[in-house]
């Protein structure tokens, strides 16, 4: 999966980048099942660092 995700992005490192802001949105779910927008913004921002 890894390097199926860095031929589609921006290169080595890209899966990486992906897949940790997937576990850092899943951990900013409160307790309504809802993201909060800053904390997504800041895990999001991870991926273009």
């Amino acid at each position: 999966m890894k390097a199926g995700l860095d031929r589609f992005g921006t290169g080595k490192g890209y899966a990486s980048d992906i897949l940790a802001a997937a576990a850092c949105l899943k951990k900013s779910k409160g307790s309504n099942n809802v993201i909060d927008p800053k904390l997504a913004k800041t895990c999001l921002l991870q991926i273009h660092k």
